[in-house]
């Protein structure tokens, strides 16, 4: 990594300063490194002449809200950490905890880090989780051995000048010194390039014997929070290498905003403390707006007499913005293309012609009479009232019922959030995990939703194709797509549109990675019910337990009780996404429609299962009619659909083999060709970023789907055989 981390000409290259961080902790002079936990407190203590910065681990879990016992995640600190890199000219030592794991987590954290800037990482030799030093006694140690692994994992993951401090715990755990050195040796063979000795003694007397004892084999880090009282012309004396100030930066700001919080309140005004708090100026230039301007001067293109001034704008009757009045946001989404195609089914409809309509996401059935029952029930009981905006208590305990029977896992009603259909849930999914620039997988083809909502987040979506005939996501391709700025993955089996249903293995597998590299997992589960071959549904919960508590399982009634205008939808997932979705849809869609809400709960207490296991029986029987018929194709494979309720053709070959010249080049024209010369509606692969796919409902009614699978047949084997297209 080479790139400089901060504007201006005097920027250091981060390779740079990884080598000044080890010059420091390596010179015979005393050091000191100040901590900070953001861009804003590193710029304040460089600006007061610090020579290097302490990512303190307290201080940035603090400043996010966390208790300092593993509650923030890696990837939180280690954007933090890039922040305070970027607005700095000086080494980042980084409080790494206990590497956050095992000798894997250990080393793509400093992997992570060195990439971000960061000049050294400092693994203390606690087990995973870790709980802050000054938080109880008797902390349980890392064994030697295991310990010893996560640094050489560490060193041979990173650069040569990358710093590795070894953070011995053995006195805080109230072991002896002798426990102490025995570490130091071992942590000395491992590849360390210098000892953190921590006390909570009040006095520095046993970390100067220690520093005695281990006579300057490695260089010795201290961390003087509790005694803070010994000169340190002592520590001079007694050889230590560099001191941390660990904490105080973020003790002091507690304290300032406290006592002006205070002053504030019961002065109800600002004046009296407006002489005691930094100016907006000072706040500007640590920040470092003069460079902005600077900036702007020089790339910005000059003005002329042309500009628009506040005055002549309220005059223009045509604004320097001219028709972009909206959010740029807009122009990051299309219009949903399975919305698209059936609109132009229901405009051919309306124009009177006979339409069998393939492309609806929907099965074509009456709903279950319980559902039916219970609405009217709801109705008639004046049931018009808001209700808690993540859904009725009542009907979360159900849906955690029902998840717990399906998955053989327990939820509770805490786990779960009802939604405005499976895309509410979905939304409130990326808008809880996504940053800016963040990044999410996507396994292409896909629904469309998917990206655009990520767009929306202000993340990008990453996509990795799959091939037919499986459609099934290839591990090795997974991993080439993840980066530094990888937050989540999205997988959706049973899959619309392919109908692919993954694997054990492949779950496994997308769960294994998930854990190594921290990524949150969105699960769209919406089609579970429809598995067919005697197969049965399979959550990636259910392959890999342990992925449960980084997994935001989607779902709806919808598609299983034939509802999808009813909209309502849920996820189970972790109490902080819980948490969001509340907050999220309080000021979205307040709650669920009430009335929907009431009708699925009726039939979750009083359904017996026969309507869906009818519903399923007549798409059992419908597939097998359709592959049938789709059997007749020349120059296509007939689909799998394993699952959900498509067939999905892949049309590359049937295009490569039409003469040049023809108009049908993309799966687009063939669906535009089924809807005006078959009467069929269909969704073209274009829609899921296909260019040679076709997907196709099996949905619909089985006599409509009989004449409309004919009748596409016939039309896809006769384009070879056309005169004109």
């Amino acid at each position: 990594m080479n790139k400089a981390i901060s504007f201006g000409s005097e920027a250091l290259p981060v390779t740079g300063l990884s080598t000044t961080l080890r010059e420091l902790i390596l010179s015979n002079d005393l050091t000191f490194l100040m901590e900070a936990h953001d861009g804003l407190s590193a710029a304040i203590a460089e600006r007061a002449g610090f020579l290097g910065l302490w990512a303190s681990g307290l201080s940035i879990a603090s400043a996010l809200g966390y208790r300092d016992a593993n509650e923030a995640s890696w990837t939180q600190v280690v954007d933090v950490v890039e922040r305070m890199v970027d607005a700095t000219n000086i080494p980042v030592l980084v409080d790494g905890d206990s590497g956050f794991g095992n000798f894997n987590n250990a080393r793509l954290v400093a992997r992570k880090l060195e990439q971000r800037g960061a000049s050294g990482v400092c693994l203390e030799d606690k087990r995973f989780p870790k709980m802050n030093s000054f938080i109880g006694d008797r902390h349980p140690l890392a064994d030697i051995d295991e310990f010893c692994g996560r640094l050489e994992a560490v060193k041979d993951t990173t650069g040569p000048d990358f710093v590795l401090v070894a953070r011995i715990e053995a006195l805080i755990a109230g072991h002896s010194l002798d426990e102490a050195l025995c570490r130091a040796d071992a942590y000395s063979e491992a590849g360390a390039d210098a000892i953190l000795i921590h006390s909570r003694a009040a006095v520095a007397d046993e970390i100067l014997t220690f520093a005695k004892e281990w006579n300057k084999k490695l260089p010795v880090v201290i961390v003087p929070t509790k005694y803070y009282k010994t000169p340190t012309s002592v520590y001079r004396d007694a050889g230590i290498s560099t001191v941390i100030w660990a904490n105080h930066s973020m003790r002091a700001a507690i304290a300032g905003m406290r006592d002006n919080c205070g002053r504030v309140w019961s002065d109800e005004s600002v004046a009296g403390i407006e002489d005691q708090v930094a100016g907006l100026d000072e706040l500007f230039s640590l920040i470092g707006y003069d460079e902005l301007a600077q900036a702007e001067e020089q790339y910005l293109p000059k003005r002329t007499a042309e500009r628009v001034t506040r005055a002549n704008f309220k005059n223009s009757k045509i604004s320097s913005r001219g028709a972009h009045m909206l959010a740029q946001r807009m122009s990051l989404l299309s219009g949903s293309g399975t919305a698209a195609a059936r609109e132009a089914a229901k405009i051919a409809t309306a124009a009177g012609r006979q339409i069998i309509d393939l492309a609806a996401g929907e099965v074509i059935i009456e709903p279950p009479v319980s559902v039916r029952n219970g609405a009217i029930a709801a109705i008639n009981a004046g049931t018009n009232r808001y209700t808690d905006s993540i859904g009725l208590a009542s009907l979360r305990e159900a849906v955690a019922k029902k998840l717990t029977i399906e998955t053989g896992i327990g939820w509770n009603t805490d786990d779960i959030v009802i939604t405005a259909g499976a895309k509410q849930g979905l939304l409130d999914a990326a808008l809880a995990v996504l940053d800016p620039d963040d990044e999410v997988i996507i396994f292409r083809p896909c629904w469309p939703t998917f990206p655009s909502q990520v767009l929306l987040a202000g993340a990008k979506p990453v996509f990795v194709d799959v091939r037919p005939p499986t459609y099934v996501p290839d591990i090795v391709a997974i991993r080439a797509a993840v980066t530094p700025r990888t937050k989540a993955i999205i997988i959706n089996s049973p899959n619309n549109p392919t109908g692919a249903v993954y694997d054990r293995k492949t779950l496994q597998d997308i769960g294994d990675l998930a854990i190594n590299y921290q990524l949150w997992i969105i699960s769209d589960e919406c089609y579970s019910s429809f598995v067919f071959n005697g197969g049965h549904h399979e959550s990636i919960v259910m392959a890999h337990p342990r992925v449960r508590s980084r997994t935001i399982l989607v779902n709806a009634f919808s598609k299983e009780l034939a509802i999808t205008g009813w909209r309502v939808g849920y996820f189970a997932a972790p109490l902080e996404i819980v948490s969001a979705a509340k907050k999220l849809q309080s000021h979205t869609t307040s709650n669920p429609n009430v009335i929907a809400q009431h009708a699925i709960l009726h039939h979750l207490q009083v359904g017996d299962g026969r309507f869906e296991r009818e519903m399923h029986r007549r798409l059992t029987d419908a597939r097998i009619m359709g592959l049938h018929i789709l059997s007749g194709l020349r120059d296509v494979d007939a689909p799998s659909a394993e699952g959900s309720f498509f067939f999905y053709l892949n049309l590359s070959t049937l295009i490569a083999s039409l003469p040049q010249g023809r108009h049908v080049r993309t799966s687009d024209d063939v669906a535009r060709l089924l809807l005006k010369e078959a009467d069929v509606g269909s969704v073209a692969g274009g829609t899921f970023g296909d260019p040679n796919g076709l997907r196709l409902s099996f949905g619909a009614p089985p006599a409509q789907l009989e004449q409309g699978l004919q009748k596409i047949v016939e039309t896809l084997n006769s384009l070879k055989t056309r005169q004109a297209v």
